[in-house]
């Protein structure tokens, strides 16, 4: 088998040092990731401990605090990843962080949703659907996408259900779990993702072990969720049982993912300038000193001329003039390397045309599922035009 990574999901409070530990000790190797969701790190005070915890390890932290509450969540990444923020969220149950293996750009997202239903509660929650709408639909057009949380809902063995890319047609995927109850919380959740495609994993590979364990009985409410192509990949879902792996109510959760994660662009840069002489700035190569001779006597001529001995100007100016025939000079005779254009990321809020686009795109996906014949094949054009628009306005939004 070729390179494996791992990434796992659990909801733990680091801020307790005992946990901390385990979860940085060594028998966690094979994981390349960890998902914490509580950090339970308050203030500049649970910061500082924080760092100091990390200062030692193989580890940084990358996290949101929830404004007003304890805690908050975030990912122990591994020191040497390459990774970014692809943006800012508003919801403070979400976050996201970007890394890239061999095939491209991977959107890592993690997700908490409260408990209960008061009116707060529901408050909360629904900024978080209403911000994973726009990013899943974004990010999909960029590369491929996965969301780790703790969900608390239950979605008992409901099918996964996604368009094929090949054909106008439903692939299902069945599950197996020991936790068999279903709630309203989970038919919405099951339902969000069936819609935009996303295939949530508990149960598909191997049976659903339970994640979360109380007094009153154990449940299924943390889950790992992915588009098709990022499915392809996974060679393993794993819900950890193993003692040393117990450090909350909630069992360790991951997946094993084949390809290698990209290194941090410092440790490669570094490598690459120390083999090619480095690629920044001005080139690094022989010149001919005839000819940038001639061009620092012409140029450096024009600037005496326009600032001749006796006459007063002001220091400003002459300074500028002189760095900007300075860099004159160099650009003609040296030359620097030229700069890979970076493109902007997404910038401030997007517009209703997304929204009412995947709305529509959406409804004619279930619709699909419910008519047969002519009708059917109607919706099915529909459905592709809409497709096709949505496709466009993300791509557009890319560039």
């Amino acid at each position: 088998m070729g390179s494996v990574w791992s990434v796992g999901l659990v909801n733990c409070h680091i801020s307790d040092k005992n946990n901390m530990d385990r979860l940085l000790s060594g028998q966690f190797d094979e994981i390349g990731h960890l998902r914490v969701v509580e950090t339970w790190f308050r203030g500049e005070e649970g910061k500082a401990r924080r760092d100091g915890i990390l200062q030692n390890t193989n580890f940084v932290w990358v996290g949101k605090d929830r404004e007003g509450r304890r805690g908050g969540i975030g990912f122990l990444v591994r020191k040497g990843v390459k990774l970014r923020i692809p943006k800012g969220g508003r919801a403070e149950g979400l976050l996201w962080i970007e890394v890239e293996d061999g095939k491209g750009k991977i959107f890592l997202g993690l997700v908490y949703l409260a408990p209960g239903s008061f009116p707060k509660v529901r408050e909360v929650n629904e900024e978080v659907w209403d911000e994973l709408t726009q990013d899943i639909t974004f990010f999909k057009g960029q590369g491929r996408v996965c969301i780790l949380g703790d969900w608390n809902c239950r979605i008992g063995e409901q099918e996964s259900r996604i368009a094929s890319e090949e054909e106008e047609r439903e692939v299902v995927f069945k599950r197996k779990s020991q936790d068999r109850k279903v709630n309203k919380a989970g038919k919405e959740l099951i339902n969000f993702m069936n819609d935009h495609e996303l295939i949530i994993l508990n149960g598909i590979l191997e049976e659903a072990l339970l994640t979360s364990i109380q007094v009153g009985g154990g449940s299924v409410i943390d889950y790992i969720i992915s588009d098709q192509n990022f499915y392809r990949q996974i060679k393993n879902c794993r819900t950890w049982e193993e003692e040393y792996t117990i450090v909350s109510d909630h069992r360790l959760l991951t997946i094993e993912v084949e390809g290698r994660l990209e290194e941090k662009i410092s440790e490669r840069k570094a490598k690459r300038e120390e083999k090619e002489g480095g690629r920044r700035g001005w080139r690094r190569v022989n010149i001919d000193i005839e000819n940038f001779q001639q061009i620092c006597d012409g140029e450096w001529r024009r600037w005496c001329e326009e600032y001749r001995e006796g006459e007063k100007h002001g220091s400003e100016k002459v300074w500028q003039t002189w760095l900007d025939t300075h860099n004159r000079v160099a650009e003609e005779g040296i030359g620097r390397y030229k700069r890979k254009k970076i493109k902007d990321w997404v910038k401030g809020e997007w517009d209703q045309g997304i929204f009412e686009a995947v709305r529509e795109k959406n409804r004619l996906r279930r619709e699909m599922g419910r008519v047969r014949g002519e009708e059917r094949q109607k919706v099915v054009g529909e459905y592709r035009k809409w497709r096709q628009v949505v496709r466009q306005i993300t791509v557009a939004k890319g560039n």
